[in-house]
Protein backbone atom coordinates (compact mmCIF):
# COMPACT_ATOMS: atom_id res chain seq x y z
CA UNK A 1 0.00 0.00 0.00
CA UNK A 2 1.44 3.28 -0.86
CA UNK A 3 0.26 7.17 -0.39
CA UNK A 4 1.62 9.97 -2.38
CA UNK A 5 0.58 13.63 -1.58
CA UNK A 6 1.47 16.94 -3.42
CA UNK A 7 0.21 20.35 -2.74
CA UNK A 8 -2.60 22.13 -5.21
CA UNK A 9 0.20 24.84 -5.52
CA UNK A 10 3.29 22.72 -6.17
CA UNK A 11 1.01 20.79 -8.98
CA UNK A 12 0.19 24.05 -10.61
CA UNK A 13 3.10 25.43 -11.10
CA UNK A 14 4.35 22.39 -12.79
CA UNK A 15 1.46 22.71 -15.29
CA UNK A 16 2.63 25.86 -15.65
CA UNK A 17 6.09 25.20 -16.51
CA UNK A 18 5.62 22.17 -18.64
CA UNK A 19 2.99 22.13 -22.19
CA UNK A 20 3.06 18.71 -21.64
CA UNK A 21 0.66 16.82 -21.27
CA UNK A 22 0.40 13.40 -18.82
CA UNK A 23 -0.47 10.34 -20.47
CA UNK A 24 -2.68 9.57 -18.16
CA UNK A 25 -4.63 12.39 -19.79
CA UNK A 26 -5.44 9.64 -22.91
CA UNK A 27 -6.30 6.88 -20.44
CA UNK A 28 -9.06 9.39 -18.91
CA UNK A 29 -10.85 9.72 -22.25
CA UNK A 30 -10.74 5.77 -23.35
CA UNK A 31 -14.05 3.97 -23.05
CA UNK A 32 -12.42 0.69 -22.11
CA UNK A 33 -16.06 -1.12 -21.26
CA UNK A 34 -14.92 -3.52 -24.15
CA UNK A 35 -11.17 -4.31 -22.41
CA UNK A 36 -12.45 -4.42 -19.03
CA UNK A 37 -14.50 -7.16 -20.48
CA UNK A 38 -11.97 -8.95 -21.52
CA UNK A 39 -9.87 -8.25 -19.18
CA UNK A 40 -12.33 -9.81 -16.04
CA UNK A 41 -13.48 -12.71 -17.67
CA UNK A 42 -9.80 -13.52 -18.39
CA UNK A 43 -8.88 -13.12 -14.54
CA UNK A 44 -12.71 -15.07 -13.66
CA UNK A 45 -12.90 -11.81 -11.99
CA UNK A 46 -17.28 -12.44 -10.51
CA UNK A 47 -15.64 -15.96 -9.10
CA UNK A 48 -12.36 -14.81 -7.64
CA UNK A 49 -11.00 -13.26 -4.02
CA UNK A 50 -11.80 -10.31 -3.86
CA UNK A 51 -9.66 -7.13 -5.19
CA UNK A 52 -8.31 -4.83 -2.89
CA UNK A 53 -7.34 -2.72 -6.76
CA UNK A 54 -9.64 -2.51 -9.09
CA UNK A 55 -8.25 -4.40 -12.55
CA UNK A 56 -9.11 -1.95 -15.11
CA UNK A 57 -6.76 0.71 -12.86
CA UNK A 58 -3.97 -2.34 -12.68
CA UNK A 59 -3.84 -2.28 -16.48
CA UNK A 60 -3.59 1.27 -16.76
CA UNK A 61 -0.90 1.51 -14.63
CA UNK A 62 0.54 -0.91 -17.43
CA UNK A 63 0.08 1.17 -19.84
CA UNK A 64 1.85 4.47 -18.14
CA UNK A 65 4.51 1.65 -16.99
CA UNK A 66 4.86 1.17 -20.93
CA UNK A 67 4.80 4.16 -22.19
CA UNK A 68 7.17 6.19 -19.09
CA UNK A 69 10.13 3.03 -20.00
CA UNK A 70 10.35 3.09 -16.24
CA UNK A 71 10.54 0.38 -13.69
CA UNK A 72 7.45 -0.87 -11.49
CA UNK A 73 9.44 1.02 -8.59
CA UNK A 74 9.89 4.43 -10.30
CA UNK A 75 6.60 4.55 -12.05
CA UNK A 76 4.89 4.61 -8.41
CA UNK A 77 7.59 6.31 -7.04
CA UNK A 78 6.77 9.13 -9.25
CA UNK A 79 3.05 9.14 -10.15
CA UNK A 80 1.68 12.79 -9.82
CA UNK A 81 -1.78 13.59 -8.07
CA UNK A 82 -2.82 14.65 -11.70
CA UNK A 83 -1.80 11.02 -12.55
CA UNK A 84 -3.94 9.41 -9.83
CA UNK A 85 -7.18 11.63 -10.59
CA UNK A 86 -6.82 11.13 -14.33
CA UNK A 87 -6.98 6.93 -13.32
CA UNK A 88 -9.50 7.31 -10.75
CA UNK A 89 -7.68 5.81 -7.72
CA UNK A 90 -8.82 6.34 -4.46
CA UNK A 91 -8.49 9.50 -2.91
CA UNK A 92 -8.56 8.52 0.60
CA UNK A 93 -8.61 12.35 1.87
CA UNK A 94 -7.71 15.97 -0.77
CA UNK A 95 -4.35 15.17 -1.88
CA UNK A 96 -3.67 11.72 -0.76
CA UNK A 97 -4.48 8.45 -2.88
CA UNK A 98 -4.47 4.60 -2.31
CA UNK A 99 -2.25 3.26 -5.26
CA UNK A 100 -0.52 -0.47 -5.74
CA UNK A 101 3.20 -1.30 -4.78
CA UNK A 102 5.25 -2.34 -7.72
CA UNK A 103 5.20 -5.59 -6.68
CA UNK A 104 1.28 -5.83 -7.05
CA UNK A 105 2.02 -3.99 -10.31
CA UNK A 106 4.57 -6.61 -10.92
CA UNK A 107 2.12 -9.73 -9.99
CA UNK A 108 -0.67 -8.16 -12.50
CA UNK A 109 1.23 -8.23 -15.21
CA UNK A 110 3.51 -11.39 -15.27
CA UNK A 111 0.80 -13.59 -13.06
CA UNK A 112 -2.54 -12.86 -13.13
CA UNK A 113 -2.94 -11.32 -17.04
CA UNK A 114 0.11 -13.29 -18.57
CA UNK A 115 1.11 -13.62 -22.24
CA UNK A 116 -2.84 -14.81 -22.94
CA UNK A 117 -4.29 -12.22 -21.28
CA UNK A 118 -2.09 -9.70 -23.52
CA UNK A 119 -3.18 -11.32 -26.43
CA UNK A 120 -6.64 -11.41 -25.59
CA UNK A 121 -6.54 -7.57 -25.22
CA UNK A 122 -4.54 -7.26 -28.13
CA UNK A 123 -7.60 -9.14 -30.09
CA UNK A 124 -9.99 -6.88 -28.33
CA UNK A 125 -7.80 -4.09 -29.37
CA UNK A 126 -8.11 -5.08 -32.94
CA UNK A 127 -11.39 -5.61 -32.93
CA UNK A 128 -12.63 -2.00 -31.24
CA UNK A 129 -10.38 -0.48 -34.52
CA UNK A 130 -12.22 -2.81 -37.22
CA UNK A 131 -15.14 -0.99 -36.18
CA UNK A 132 -14.02 2.75 -36.51
CA UNK A 133 -11.62 2.08 -39.69
CA UNK A 134 -13.62 0.87 -42.67
CA UNK A 135 -12.20 0.53 -46.39
CA UNK A 136 -8.65 0.43 -44.88
CA UNK A 137 -5.69 -0.93 -46.12
CA UNK A 138 -3.76 -3.81 -44.94
CA UNK A 139 -0.38 -4.36 -44.27
CA UNK A 140 1.59 -7.51 -43.30
CA UNK A 141 5.38 -7.04 -42.37
CA UNK A 142 7.93 -7.94 -40.06
CA UNK A 143 10.08 -5.49 -37.80
CA UNK A 144 13.23 -6.63 -36.14
CA UNK A 145 13.01 -6.40 -31.93
CA UNK A 146 16.98 -6.32 -30.74
CA UNK A 147 18.71 -8.08 -28.15
CA UNK A 148 21.74 -7.73 -26.38
CA UNK A 149 25.11 -8.97 -28.38
CA UNK A 150 25.40 -10.85 -25.09
CA UNK A 151 22.07 -12.88 -25.37
CA UNK A 152 23.06 -16.22 -25.70
CA UNK A 153 19.26 -17.21 -26.83
CA UNK A 154 18.88 -14.61 -29.68
CA UNK A 155 19.98 -15.54 -33.21
CA UNK A 156 22.21 -13.25 -35.17
CA UNK A 157 20.67 -12.05 -38.07
CA UNK A 158 23.16 -11.21 -40.93
CA UNK A 159 21.24 -8.79 -42.47
CA UNK A 160 20.19 -6.17 -39.86
CA UNK A 161 24.15 -7.09 -38.31
CA UNK A 162 23.26 -8.06 -34.86
CA UNK A 163 21.29 -10.21 -32.94
CA UNK A 164 17.29 -10.24 -32.41
CA UNK A 165 14.37 -11.73 -32.66
CA UNK A 166 11.25 -10.49 -35.04
CA UNK A 167 7.44 -9.37 -34.42
CA UNK A 168 5.33 -10.17 -37.30
CA UNK A 169 2.75 -7.36 -37.44
CA UNK A 170 -0.98 -7.52 -39.67
CA UNK A 171 -1.87 -3.41 -39.73
CA UNK A 172 -4.91 -1.82 -40.79
CA UNK A 173 -4.00 1.98 -42.02
CA UNK A 174 -1.72 3.32 -38.76
CA UNK A 175 -3.38 0.76 -36.66
CA UNK A 176 -1.43 -2.71 -35.70
CA UNK A 177 -4.34 -4.98 -35.32
CA UNK A 178 -1.85 -8.26 -34.35
CA UNK A 179 1.45 -9.44 -33.65
CA UNK A 180 3.48 -12.56 -33.17
CA UNK A 181 7.08 -12.73 -31.87
CA UNK A 182 8.80 -15.48 -33.14
CA UNK A 183 13.18 -15.64 -33.32
CA UNK A 184 15.30 -13.82 -35.50
CA UNK A 185 15.87 -15.65 -38.05
CA UNK A 186 12.27 -16.77 -39.03
CA UNK A 187 11.17 -16.68 -42.86
CA UNK A 188 8.28 -14.25 -42.78
CA UNK A 189 5.92 -16.21 -45.18
CA UNK A 190 4.48 -19.10 -42.53
CA UNK A 191 3.31 -16.49 -40.20
CA UNK A 192 1.33 -14.43 -42.99
CA UNK A 193 -2.02 -16.89 -42.47
CA UNK A 194 -1.76 -17.25 -38.53
CA UNK A 195 -2.08 -13.66 -38.33
CA UNK A 196 -4.71 -13.90 -41.09
CA UNK A 197 -6.51 -16.07 -39.35
CA UNK A 198 -6.41 -13.85 -35.62
CA UNK A 199 -7.46 -10.98 -37.95
CA UNK A 200 -10.40 -12.21 -39.46
CA UNK A 201 -12.35 -13.00 -36.25
CA UNK A 202 -11.95 -8.85 -35.86
CA UNK A 203 -14.37 -8.62 -38.79
CA UNK A 204 -12.33 -6.20 -40.94
CA UNK A 205 -13.07 -4.30 -43.97
CA UNK A 206 -10.18 -3.79 -46.40
CA UNK A 207 -10.57 -2.16 -50.08
CA UNK A 208 -6.55 -3.78 -50.20
CA UNK A 209 -3.93 -6.13 -48.60
CA UNK A 210 -0.47 -5.44 -49.56
CA UNK A 211 2.61 -7.54 -48.50
CA UNK A 212 6.00 -7.69 -50.06
CA UNK A 213 8.41 -10.20 -51.47
CA UNK A 214 8.83 -12.13 -48.98
CA UNK A 215 4.89 -13.21 -48.57
CA UNK A 216 4.93 -14.29 -52.31
CA UNK A 217 3.34 -17.62 -52.43
CA UNK A 218 0.53 -18.97 -54.37
CA UNK A 219 -1.14 -20.25 -50.99
CA UNK A 220 -0.75 -16.71 -49.40
CA UNK A 221 -2.54 -15.04 -52.10
CA UNK A 222 -5.10 -17.90 -52.25
CA UNK A 223 -5.91 -17.77 -48.37
CA UNK A 224 -5.84 -14.09 -48.23
CA UNK A 225 -8.27 -14.24 -51.09
CA UNK A 226 -10.44 -16.66 -49.80
CA UNK A 227 -9.91 -14.83 -46.32
CA UNK A 228 -10.58 -11.22 -46.89
CA UNK A 229 -12.24 -11.58 -50.15
CA UNK A 230 -9.34 -9.03 -51.77
CA UNK A 231 -6.62 -9.39 -54.05
CA UNK A 232 -3.46 -9.27 -52.45
CA UNK A 233 -0.92 -6.81 -53.51
CA UNK A 234 2.47 -8.94 -52.98
CA UNK A 235 5.49 -7.84 -54.66
CA UNK A 236 6.54 -10.01 -57.07
CA UNK A 237 9.94 -12.10 -57.13
CA UNK A 238 12.46 -10.59 -59.74
CA UNK A 239 12.07 -13.89 -61.74
CA UNK A 240 8.53 -14.04 -61.10
CA UNK A 241 6.57 -15.10 -65.00
CA UNK A 242 3.39 -15.48 -66.37
CA UNK A 243 1.72 -18.78 -65.08
CA UNK A 244 -0.34 -20.80 -67.66
CA UNK A 245 -2.45 -22.78 -64.76
CA UNK A 246 -3.27 -18.69 -63.77
CA UNK A 247 -4.54 -17.93 -66.79
CA UNK A 248 -8.64 -17.46 -67.48
CA UNK A 249 -8.74 -20.61 -69.61
CA UNK A 250 -7.33 -22.99 -67.38
CA UNK A 251 -9.73 -21.47 -64.88
CA UNK A 252 -12.56 -22.24 -67.19
CA UNK A 253 -11.09 -25.90 -68.09
CA UNK A 254 -10.95 -26.83 -64.26
CA UNK A 255 -14.28 -25.50 -63.58
CA UNK A 256 -15.96 -27.26 -66.41
CA UNK A 257 -13.53 -30.58 -66.04
CA UNK A 258 -15.86 -30.75 -62.40
CA UNK A 259 -18.92 -30.21 -63.74
CA UNK A 260 -20.39 -32.44 -61.77
CA UNK A 261 -19.07 -31.10 -58.58
CA UNK A 262 -21.47 -27.92 -59.47
CA UNK A 263 -19.16 -25.88 -61.79
CA UNK A 264 -20.63 -23.81 -64.48
CA UNK A 265 -18.00 -21.76 -66.49
CA UNK A 266 -20.68 -19.00 -67.20
CA UNK A 267 -20.15 -18.04 -63.28
CA UNK A 268 -18.40 -15.12 -62.48
CA UNK A 269 -14.87 -15.34 -61.98
CA UNK A 270 -15.46 -14.68 -58.00
CA UNK A 271 -17.43 -17.72 -57.52
CA UNK A 272 -15.21 -19.57 -59.83
CA UNK A 273 -12.46 -18.88 -57.69
CA UNK A 274 -14.32 -19.97 -54.81
CA UNK A 275 -15.31 -23.60 -56.19
CA UNK A 276 -12.00 -24.48 -57.31
CA UNK A 277 -11.15 -23.13 -53.40
CA UNK A 278 -12.93 -25.78 -52.06
CA UNK A 279 -12.02 -28.33 -54.33
CA UNK A 280 -8.55 -28.72 -53.79
CA UNK A 281 -7.25 -26.07 -56.68
CA UNK A 282 -5.41 -23.82 -53.65
CA UNK A 283 -2.70 -22.90 -55.76
CA UNK A 284 -4.20 -22.45 -58.99
CA UNK A 285 -6.37 -19.55 -57.20
CA UNK A 286 -2.72 -18.24 -56.23
CA UNK A 287 -1.49 -18.24 -59.60
CA UNK A 288 -4.46 -16.55 -61.34
CA UNK A 289 -4.25 -13.72 -59.09
CA UNK A 290 -0.12 -13.28 -59.00
CA UNK A 291 -1.11 -13.20 -63.07
CA UNK A 292 -3.22 -10.16 -61.81
CA UNK A 293 -0.37 -7.86 -60.21
CA UNK A 294 1.90 -9.11 -63.30
CA UNK A 295 -0.44 -7.78 -65.42
CA UNK A 296 -1.10 -4.69 -64.13
CA UNK A 297 0.41 -1.77 -65.15
CA UNK A 298 -0.90 0.29 -62.56
CA UNK A 299 0.52 -2.15 -59.95
CA UNK A 300 3.38 -0.68 -58.54
CA UNK A 301 1.24 2.76 -57.87
CA UNK A 302 -1.40 0.86 -56.49
CA UNK A 303 1.88 -1.24 -54.17
CA UNK A 304 3.66 1.65 -52.88
CA UNK A 305 1.98 2.91 -49.72
CA UNK A 306 2.38 -0.44 -48.36
CA UNK A 307 6.09 1.30 -46.26
CA UNK A 308 3.62 3.42 -44.40
CA UNK A 309 3.83 0.32 -41.81
CA UNK A 310 7.50 0.80 -41.95
CA UNK A 311 6.81 4.47 -40.31
CA UNK A 312 4.04 2.84 -38.30
CA UNK A 313 7.19 0.01 -36.93
CA UNK A 314 9.24 3.13 -36.56
CA UNK A 315 6.94 5.49 -33.95
CA UNK A 316 6.01 2.55 -32.52
CA UNK A 317 9.61 1.62 -31.16
CA UNK A 318 10.61 5.54 -30.72
CA UNK A 319 7.09 6.13 -28.67
CA UNK A 320 7.43 2.55 -26.61
CA UNK A 321 10.80 0.48 -25.45
CA UNK A 322 10.58 -2.41 -28.45
CA UNK A 323 13.92 -4.21 -27.37
CA UNK A 324 14.56 -7.13 -25.34
CA UNK A 325 18.05 -6.55 -23.46
CA UNK A 326 18.34 -6.81 -20.35
CA UNK A 327 15.12 -9.08 -20.53
CA UNK A 328 14.94 -12.62 -18.84
CA UNK A 329 14.02 -15.32 -21.98
CA UNK A 330 11.09 -16.54 -19.93
CA UNK A 331 9.76 -12.91 -20.20
CA UNK A 332 10.97 -11.67 -23.59
CA UNK A 333 7.46 -12.20 -25.19
CA UNK A 334 5.05 -11.16 -22.66
CA UNK A 335 6.88 -7.80 -22.25
CA UNK A 336 6.99 -7.15 -26.06
CA UNK A 337 3.47 -7.95 -26.37
CA UNK A 338 2.67 -5.56 -23.45
CA UNK A 339 4.55 -2.95 -25.29
CA UNK A 340 2.40 -3.36 -28.27
CA UNK A 341 -0.95 -3.53 -26.51
CA UNK A 342 0.26 -0.12 -24.93
CA UNK A 343 0.49 1.34 -28.21
CA UNK A 344 -2.72 -0.44 -29.60
CA UNK A 345 -4.74 1.64 -26.53
CA UNK A 346 -3.16 4.68 -26.81
CA UNK A 347 -4.12 5.15 -31.10
CA UNK A 348 -7.40 3.63 -29.80
CA UNK A 349 -8.03 6.65 -27.48
CA UNK A 350 -7.26 8.72 -30.11
CA UNK A 351 -9.09 6.94 -32.44
CA UNK A 352 -12.49 6.57 -30.87
CA UNK A 353 -12.58 10.07 -30.29
CA UNK A 354 -11.61 11.16 -34.13
CA UNK A 355 -8.24 13.02 -34.21
CA UNK A 356 -6.68 13.46 -37.56
CA UNK A 357 -3.10 11.81 -36.89
CA UNK A 358 -3.98 9.11 -34.03
CA UNK A 359 0.02 8.66 -33.75
CA UNK A 360 0.29 11.94 -32.46
CA UNK A 361 1.92 11.52 -28.91
CA UNK A 362 4.64 13.92 -29.06
CA UNK A 363 3.08 16.20 -26.60
CA UNK A 364 2.16 13.83 -23.48
CA UNK A 365 4.46 12.24 -21.07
Amino acid sequence: MVFIFEKESDQLEKQKGNEMAPITEILKDLNISEIESTLLNHLNYAHSRKWIYPPILLFKLLIVYAFRKCSYRRLINTLTVEDCRALDIQETEHGKFLIPTASNLHDFAYNRIGLEGFKKIMETNGSIACQHIRKGTGMVDSTPIEASRYDKFAEYNPHYECKMYKMHIFHLDQFPLYEIFSEGNDHDAPYAIPLAMSVIQMKPDFKDIKLDGGYDSFDIYADYWNLFRVKPLIDPCANAVINNEGTIERINHWVNKMWKKGGKITDTIENKLKFLYINGRKRQIGMYLRNQNLLNPNFKSEYKSRSDCERTHSHMKHTFNFRVKWIQNRSKELYMTLNFIAYQTLLLTRLVNNETDIQDLANYI
